[in-house]
């Protein structure tokens, strides 16, 4: 098993945010679909 070094652990951070970025993005999306189709 390779050692996490700095840059890995950064790297890794970057993807969580981009991901839970993401899927926030498309959780309001789709809310707003909702939103319009309701009225």
């Amino acid at each position: 098993m390779m050692a996490l070094s700095d840059e890995w652990l950064w790297w890794i951070r970057e993807a969580v945010q981009v991901v839970s970025g993401m899927s926030a993005l498309i959780r309001k999306y789709t809310d707003l679909n909702w939103y319009c189709a309701e009225s």
